[in-house]
């Protein structure tokens, strides 16, 4: 049981004698003076006893005071609290031949038998010229963004004109495989083309959930394990928090599949 840092403190100096040190996580109760003797003479070390880990001050917020908060600084702050997610450069094409691009950072796995992937889509606020172009054609592709195209991938969240191409605004490159309809980003380094498998409308904030079909992938060699596991960290794939924080990440470690009657066991890298 932990108990918190006041009762500990009232504990400890109800005692006599003794120090509470704090470093950034741990409170730790010490005696006074850092050496004693006990009842043979002999002088021992000073008794250092860690209560436990201590938590950082925190904020509480309740969906009152989050409503509260301005406009901005909820969004900023709801949009942080999901942690790293992906960040993907949507490639679409109108039946009229126009490509477009955008930055989307929902997409997420949704099963492998079939190999499923799924997206949200923003609600339809002003034009959606990506989900316009998907409904249309039945295709898009998913880019994976790298720390080389950051910036040109963050610039084409900005609101063109529909007759603009984010490919020809932002100095990315398109390009086609195998006659697939919709268009690659020539930059990325994993590349994915997607069918429309189905679209969803959630009712309970107006959101689309695209569901894709994963038709063709475009790997760099080197990167897919025996086992399949690919390393997009190798690969430069960045990660993204909030709506403009990009990370670049560091592995620590891929676990063995968990079994109950096992300890928790690492590959060995």
């Amino acid at each position: 049981m932990l108990l918190d840092m006041v009762s500990v403190e009232r504990v400890f100096h109800g005692l006599g004698n003794v120090s509470t040190v704090y470093s950034r996580r741990l409170l730790i109760i010490r005696t006074i003076p850092p050496s004693r003797k006990d009842n043979t003479g002999t002088t021992s070390a000073p008794l250092v006893i860690g209560i436990h880990h201590r938590r950082p001050n925190t904020m509480h917020f309740t969906s009152q005071s989050l409503d509260a908060l301005p406009k901005r600084t909820r969004v900023n702050l709801i949009n942080s609290l999901s942690g790293f997610k992906s960040a993907n450069l949507v490639g679409t094409r109108s039946h009229e031949g126009q490509e477009n691009l955008s930055i989307v950072s929902s997409c997420f796995h949704l099963g492998a038998d079939p190999a499923l992937m799924g997206m949200i889509i923003r609600p339809h606020s002003v034009d959606r010229h990506t989900l316009e172009y998907l409904q249309q054609t039945g295709y898009y592709t998913l880019n994976h963004v790298h720390q080389g195209m950051i910036g040109p991938a963050h610039q084409t969240s900005a609101r063109y004109p529909r007759d603009v191409s984010e490919f020809e605004a932002t100095g990315l490159t398109p390009q086609y495989h195998q006659k697939f309809p919709a268009p690659f980003v020539q930059e990325a380094r994993i590349q994915l083309g997607m069918k429309v498998a189905d679209i969803q409308d959630i009712a309970v904030n107006g959101t689309v959930l695209v569901i894709g079909a994963i038709e063709q992938v475009q790997l760099p060699e080197g990167i897919m394990a025996e086992d399949g596991y690919v390393d997009v960290e190798e690969a430069g794939t960045v990660a993204l928090s909030g709506l403009d924080s990009y990370h670049l990440t560091h592995r620590a470690g891929r676990w063995r599949y968990a079994k109950p009657d096992q300890p928790p066991t690492r590959f060995s890298d």
